[in-house]
């Protein structure tokens, strides 16, 4: 489990595709890596990954060719920033939201304006994930922790309002109108949804 509050700009340093469809990657995290370990689970973009070998600087995790299929990693290249968290431990603090680590689906930048205090982002959503969306509710993208500063229903979108801290320390930074990014929708809404469905 996480919280959505990212610890360390990771950067994809080697990647490789198997012929099962699995795909490794490796990730450079020097800030993280002392507390990592084998099997450790830690959220490369919001996707809980499993670590599977340990480098002096870097890591290294399988990717199921599930996970390919509802996230972008396939697409992503040398170089790529990745948003990285460890999970929680008991004594830690909730600072963001419940997150899983578990992608409900990808959603596309619409528009990008700056304010002077925040960026606000608005991000197309796919409709069968609207149900999940609430005015100041939670999402995460990327991994990230966000609340919903707008919603709209008819159109299937929402905007966010990032601080420039987030900006600065995430990879919110290089993302561009027209680009997809993961999505987690709240983990609550999901639930009682599914409650909601099995009583129908």
């Amino acid at each position: 489990m996480f919280s959505g509050i990212i610890r360390e700009l990771g950067q994809i340093v080697a990647s490789k595709r198997h012929t099962n469809g699995q795909m490794k990657l490796e990730i450079s995290a020097p800030t993280v890596i002392s507390e990592l370990d084998l099997g450790s689970s830690i959220a490369v973009n919001g996707v809980c990954l499993s670590v599977v070998h340990k480098k002096e600087e870097s890591f290294q995790v399988d990717i199921s060719p599930h996970t390919l299929s509802v996230s972008l990693f396939a697409k992503y290249e040398m170089g790529q920033q990745v948003n990285l968290e460890l999970a929680v431990t008991p004594t830690t603090r909730l600072d963001g939201h419940i997150v899983q680590g578990h992608v409900d689906g990808l959603v596309q930048v619409t528009d990008i304006t700056d304010d002077g205090d925040c960026v606000n982002i608005t991000f197309k959503i796919p409709e069968q994930l609207t149900r999940y969306i609430a005015p100041k509710g939670s999402v995460a993208i990327n991994g990230i922790s966000l609340t919903i500063a707008e919603y709209s229903f008819t159109d299937s979108k929402f905007k966010v309002a990032i601080i420039p801290y987030t900006i600065t320390n995430t990879n919110l930074k290089d993302i561009e109108v027209g680009d997809y990014a993961h999505l987690e929708t709240d983990i609550i809404a999901r639930y009682l949804d599914s409650l909601s469905l099995k009583r129908e």
